[in-house]
């Protein structure tokens, strides 16, 4: 059985904390709070009954001594039963109780489970504080390489765009410059076209040249031939006659000697006329004695 002490000291005894309660962060405030409260139940007491903390701890012990004494005091007037009956009993009894708990202070417990708690709380939070740590480092060496990615991805996009225009750049100038090969090829074969015409022109005029120098030959002989078969008074006439002649052509060609000095006629041009203006004269001497002779005929006549 329970006295009225012991049961109005286990009703004071205060509810076990629950362990998986998150408690507060400070320690500090909870003793406060414990400090005050003693503070005011010593202020509620009577002077005889304040004592200090050496005073509670041997009150604590001579009141459990007195309790265990009582219980073994109600044990020896019980009816003697065996030895587990009253074992049991014992068990049963506060004194026994007390005697397990004599020396134990709930307050110290209570603390030190408490500061139990708060190192692996702060174990806890350490490994996690630890661990967000790691993360956001690996987040930010993974943000890190993302933009370097975003950066090289550009920097390819941009030189994608850079090729593609000196490849269309490339493209238009190829076409250009086959353009400007076909156009001085379609010069050059021009000029050449050019060339040869003009080269054929050349020859056929050359060989004019010496047909007509040929020419002049023959009508040279002639005009030596006829002129010495011509009569005497007519030789004397023609001298006199190319006298005059010559002699208007010097009056006519001075003042026109300055003009030739500015303006140089071509000598093909010159050679030309000249060439012309002696078969004119030739066929002109040759239209006044008559067709040539054969030189069967001369030898006739001679």
């Amino acid at each position: 059985m329970l006295s009225p002490a012991s049961r109005h000291n286990v009703g004071k005894l205060k509810p076990r904390a629950n362990p998986f309660e998150v408690l507060d962060d400070n320690i500090s405030p909870i003793r406060k709070r414990e400090k005050e409260s003693r503070k005011l139940s010593q202020l509620g007491l009577q002077v005889h009954e304040k004592v200090t903390y050496a005073g509670r701890m041997k009150a604590k012990q001579a009141d459990l001594r007195r309790k265990l004494r009582e219980g073994l005091e109600e044990e020896d007037t019980a009816q003697q039963g065996g030895e587990e009956s009253r074992l049991a009993e014992l068990q049963n009894t506060p004194a026994w109780r007390a005697a397990m708990i004599k020396d134990c202070n709930i307050d110290k417990e209570s603390i030190n489970e408490f500061i139990n708690q708060k190192k692996e709380m702060f174990l806890l939070e350490y490994s996690l504080a630890v661990k967000r740590g790691e993360i956001e480092q690996l987040e930010k060496v993974a943000a890190a390489e993302e933009r370097k990615l975003t950066h090289a991805q550009q920097f390819l996009e941009d030189d994608a765009i850079i090729f593609d225009q000196f490849l269309k750049e490339n493209d238009k100038n190829s076409v250009e410059a086959i353009k400007v090969a076909e156009l001085e090829t379609k010069v050059k074969m021009e000029k050449m076209s050019e060339i040869k015409r003009i080269t054929t022109r050349m020859v056929s005029i050359k060989s004019d040249i010496s047909k007509f120098e040929d020419i002049i030959k023959e009508f040279k002989m002639h005009k030596e031939f006829l002129f010495k078969l011509s009569p005497l008074e007519w030789q004397e006439a023609h001298r006199a006659k190319a006298k005059t002649l010559k002699l208007k052509s010097a009056t006519k060609d001075k003042p026109k000697e300055k003009d030739k000095d500015e303006r140089a006629t071509p000598k093909r041009r010159t050679t030309t006329d000249s060439k012309e203006s002696f078969a004119g004269e030739s066929c002109h001497l040759s239209g006044m004695l008559g067709p040539p002779l054969d030189s069967r005929q001369v030898g006739v006549t001679n």
